[in-house]
């Protein structure tokens, strides 16, 4: 598909448990870390570094039906093509995980890279377990999510939370920090080239946008939903981004606690609303 495709680690089809610590990733044109995503994966990541490797980067670490805990770990540069030795577009995802159970997110850093953090359940990607939760905590988002759109996570925030559940999923993010110094021009410079974008979006995306699943063969379906989504004790440090910074659709209960924000160089008139 690109040149240099391929992976750091592929985990056999019948692995169920990776315990990982304080070990550099140097990614391939596909990932750092896959998996084959058909069993319950549990992960126990603590002290990894991912880096750029010879080729752009799709992901750092693409898990499919993952649950368990990534710790103190650093996602740098991903997806950047000016030392690599092919300039071919890719997602740049830090981490693109479809969670079977709750995840723990506590204390990563994602600096310079192309794409967002994701957490996605996609009856058309995957099977869609009843409930879970995700813990999002004291993780730092610096300038990523810049690739150009249509190119895999630039069209998108830093975090995206697409994995709404039938039963409910439950959302905590706490002591995070998002910081963007890109400049953003106007719509069709953010088509094209680097921009800020937004800080989280939490989308129930069988239901919204619609044409996500009409475009994948699925009648859109508003079951799927998050019972809460709770931001508390967050920072915001930010230019002018090419969307709204906080984007909300699905969710049941939301609350917005203590958020500091501190906007960089804001031109006049281009303030967006803050939460949609």
């Amino acid at each position: 598909e690109n040149q240099g495709w391929g992976d750091a680690i592929l985990f056999p089809a019948e692995q169920t448990l990776s315990v990982l610590k304080d070990t550099v990733i140097v990614c391939g044109g596909r990932a750092g870390l896959i998996n084959h995503k058909n069993i319950p994966f549990t992960i126990d990541w603590d002290n990894l570094t991912f880096v750029q490797g010879p080729y752009p980067a799709g992901w750092g670490a693409s898990m499919g039906k993952v649950l368990g805990r990534i710790a103190n770990c650093t996602f740098l540069g991903l997806g950047r093509r000016e030392w690599t030795k092919s300039q071919n577009f890719t997602d740049g995802h830090p981490t693109y995980f479809k969670p079977a159970g709750d995840v723990i997110f506590e204390g990563n850093k994602f600096l310079d890279c192309g794409g967002n953090s994701q957490f996605a359940d996609r009856p058309w990607e995957n099977e869609v377990v009843d409930s879970f939760r995700l813990d999002i905590r004291k993780n730092i988002w610096s300038n990523c999510s810049w690739n150009a759109t249509g190119h895999g996570g630039g069209g998108s925030s830093n975090l995206a939370v697409y994995s709404g559940t039938i039963g409910g999923t439950d959302v905590l993010i706490e002591d995070c920090v998002w910081h963007n110094t890109i400049t953003w021009v106007d719509v069709e410079h953010a088509k094209k080239n680097a921009a800020a974008r937004g800080c989280l979006t939490v989308w129930n995306e069988t239901w919204y946008p619609p044409q996500k699943a009409i475009k994948k063969g699925f009648a859109p379906d508003d079951r799927q939903f998050f019972k809460t989504v709770k931001v508390k004790n967050c920072t915001v440090r930010t230019t002018e981004m090419d969307r709204v910074p906080f984007s909300f659709e699905g969710a049941r209960d939301i609350v917005i606690e203590n958020l500091t924000v501190d906007f960089i160089g804001l031109p006049e008139g281009l303030i967006k609303p803050f939460i949609k």
